[in-house]
């Protein structure tokens, strides 16, 4: 029998972390390179609500619902990616617990549920550590203090979804040397 058409095994690998740590640098980079991205679903989300003239703050919403429909982002996201094909993802289902604990002290099991029994396994999955200063951007709700607490949140909730995730760090040599290091870091696993 071919499994091929039902593995849930991806060739995708997962760009996670708080927010301002670098990921979208990095795509974008890695994407001049030849590489196969999907940005960021919930900045594309907030973006364009944010164009049809809603408020930050009416788009987040109630916490619970907002992170429900981030689950189904990402499900209708990934749909869209052959499974077989290179890609490198800015952030995964995982991250919905990651930010989401933020926002309420329990996560309720349903969401969790959903979360740990997605149905696609990530190739690699990247932590980007922390940089040492954050940039406030008008879609960000968090701030440095939130984006530490996300790159801890991630590296407990894919570990327990059953990932070895590969820390990224943030490495202090400047703003240029800083991402060509990760860029190298990042390419030995790719």
């Amino acid at each position: 029998m071919d499994t091929s058409t039902t593995s849930n095994h991806t060739e995708w690998s997962v760009f996670a972390g708080g927010p301002s740590a670098g990921k979208t640098t990095i795509t974008r980079i890695l994407e001049n390179l030849g590489y196969r991205v999907k940005y960021d679903v919930v900045r594309s989300y907030i973006e364009s609500k944010i164009t049809e003239g809603e408020s930050l703050e009416i788009i987040r919403g109630e916490a619970i619902q907002f992170h429900r429909l981030i689950a189904d982002l990402f499900e209708t996201s990934e749909s869209s990616i052959c499974h077989k094909t290179p890609h490198i993802l800015e952030n995964g289902m995982p991250d919905v617990l990651s930010y989401l604990s933020l926002w309420v002290s329990t996560i309720p099991q349903d969401v969790r549920d959903r979360v740990m029994l997605h149905r696609r396994k990530y190739k690699n999955i990247f932590i980007f550590e922390p940089l040492a200063s954050f940039e406030k951007d008008g879609i960000r709700a968090e701030d440095a203090t939130m984006a530490r607490m996300v790159f801890k949140n991630a590296t407990t909730f894919y570990a327990e979804a059953g990932y070895d995730p590969i820390i990224v760090p943030r490495f202090c040599d400047g703003k240029d040397k800083s991402i060509t290091k990760r860029i190298d870091f990042i390419s030995a696993y790719l």
